[in-house]
């Protein structure tokens, strides 16, 4: 639901994805993001088998340790690669988009620094080039996109709500501990040392 907000709200702000995907299409440069000229058939394809490894994630790992039957958590199984499209999809395309914004100057820097290393990237000093692979680092463009077209409180709201549905840190910390005390306390002896408390 957040995903779609943040959607709707830099949409808005972008004039309409509509206009913004119209420029990146129109732009030679970075039209190529909108279209499958620069992947190869089977490589494009082979984001499909991505839902796959939804097993290996923490939250559904853990339930692979504790269930006692395969059907307790067979929708789970079939509905989480579901769910990460849909909290994925946004994200992915917010990131699309924002080559295309020019007025939020955060963003702007990140495209002109990756400007720059696609056009002098073999001509630059080792300093120059981790500088602007920094600048052009694309991990806070959705946060970035956020603070420039939302209200501060929706832009905060927003990013809580995000990180909360990406992050999930309670299974993270869950999973480790489990795993922690299978493979390493019991590998190393542990059980036989220490008994549960009663």
């Amino acid at each position: 639901m957040f995903g779609a907000i943040a959607v709707a709200v830099v949409g808005a702000g972008m004039g309409g994805f509509r206009t913004a995907m119209e420029a990146m299409l129109a732009s030679p440069s970075i039209a190529p993001l909108l279209t499958q000229e620069r992947v190869s058939t089977w490589y494009f394809f082979s984001y499909t088998f991505i839902p796959l490894s939804s097993i290996a994630f923490p939250r559904i790992y853990i339930f692979c340790l504790t269930a006692r039957r395969l059907a307790y958590f067979r929708k789970t199984i079939l509905l989480c690669p579901i769910c990460i499209l849909a909290i994925w999809l946004p994200s992915v395309f917010l990131r699309v988009a924002a080559n295309q914004v020019t007025d939020v100057p955060a963003i702007a820097a990140k495209v002109e620094a990756r400007a720059q290393l696609a056009e002098r990237g073999d001509t630059l000093t080792v300093p120059e080039c981790g500088r602007l692979r920094a600048q052009a680092s694309g991990d806070d463009v959705i946060l970035r996109l956020v603070e420039g077209y939302a209200l501060l409180w929706l832009a905060a709201l927003l990013g809580a709500a995000m990180m909360a549905a990406v992050m999930a840190s309670d299974s993270q910390i869950l999973a480790l501990s489990t795993m922690f005390t299978e493979d390493v306390f019991t590998f190393y002896g542990g059980t036989r040392r220490f008994v549960e408390a009663v």
